[in-house]
């Protein structure tokens, strides 16, 4: 079977045009308006700034990708609107497969009071400024930072055996695009749990926003993974199909035939 959301990686450049993406009148009220209900539930969410994709194009064997600016308010809407119709925000992340020194892939559980409670996911999100060079931004600088941020792993030449793009995901409409890598460390599971200790109990002192409740360790077997994917329920919507693609149980799709 191959996938019609999850593709090879390609050659690409990923382009910063430095306005914001229109939005008509009636739409931003609906924004507004949605947004003041999901705060209600969701406290300690920020409203900041995002990147959303406003044209994808091949051009010469090259996948050019033009992002806009837009608010996190505009992701949130478009997700009750579950990304179709117009004016949706198609939203850009770079996200890493772990593997350990002693053979454990590590992914992630969400907070409770982020967007994806208590979700399954890879480990990753969203772009900032931090990110780009000049008029492109880098999805390898983003996924290190995220890493960083949320666990308190720095992954550098000294302790990674690889570093490399792997897969790129999608979302129905083309509404969201990831940038897949993996990372093959010399820490083990053991050290990386460690390290995210320490760092969860320094953003508590600090009074600082926790994205994520808890690291999970899976053998990197293909047992392991199918009882992880029978044995759990919330997942990101994309996360079984991507593991599918890792056990070559399906594999990537051509992005080419779907733009």
């Amino acid at each position: 079977m191959i996938s019609k959301s999850i593709f090879r990686p390609e050659s690409y450049t990923l382009k910063i045009n430095d306005i914001f993406v229109k939005i008509p009148s009636k739409i931003m009220s609906e924004i507004e308006e949605n947004w003041e209900l999901y705060i209600q539930e969701n406290a300690a969410s920020f409203n900041n700034q995002l990147y959303t994709i406003d044209k994808m194009i091949f051009d010469e064997n090259i996948l050019k990708i033009n992002v806009k600016k837009t608010m996190y308010s505009h992701y949130i809407y478009s997700r009750s609107k579950n990304f179709t119709g117009k004016n949706i925000c198609k939203s850009i992340a770079s996200n890493a497969i772990i593997l350990t020194s002693d053979n454990f892939l590590v992914f992630v559980k969400m907070s409770s009071n982020t967007s994806s409670p208590k979700i399954i996911k890879f480990i990753g999100g969203s772009f900032s400024e931090s990110d780009r060079k000049g008029e492109l931004l880098d999805p390898k600088n983003c996924v290190t930072r995220e890493i960083f941020e949320e666990c308190g792993v720095a992954f550098t030449d000294e302790n990674t055996h690889k570093f490399e793009e792997y897969l790129l995901i999608t979302r129905k409409n083309m509404a969201f695009l990831n940038f897949l890598f993996f990372i093959e460390t010399k820490l083990t599971s053991i050290e990386i749990s460690s390290i995210f200790e320490e760092h969860i109990t320094k953003l508590k002192s600090m009074q600082d926003f926790i994205e994520l409740e808890s690291l999970y360790f899976v053998k990197n077997k293909e047992n392991e993974l199918l009882g992880l994917l029978e044995s759990e329920n919330y997942f990101i919507d994309y996360f079984k199909d991507t593991i599918s693609v890792f056990l070559n149980q399906m594999q990537p799709g051509d992005i080419k035939k779907y733009l």
